[in-house]
């Protein structure tokens, strides 16, 4: 569905991404078709990169 990169206002090194998807299935389904094209940026951004920790998986919470 999208991704988008945010940045912190208070830390100007720390940066955000946030990747969706339509469902679980899709996620992975895009991370096997894509593996090696990640590893190779995961490679190419090494040197931009001092920390990568997933934040969890995620639902968009229904309206109350």
């Amino acid at each position: 569905l999208g991704t988008q990169l945010l940045h912190d206002r208070s830390n100007h090194l720390r940066y955000v991404t946030v990747d969706r998807w339509t469902d679980i299935e899709a996620y992975r389904a895009f991370r096997t078709r894509f593996a090696e094209a990640y590893e190779a940026l995961d490679r190419q951004c090494k040197g931009l990169t001092t920390h990568e920790a997933p934040l969890g998986e995620y639902v968009e919470a229904a309206p109350a």
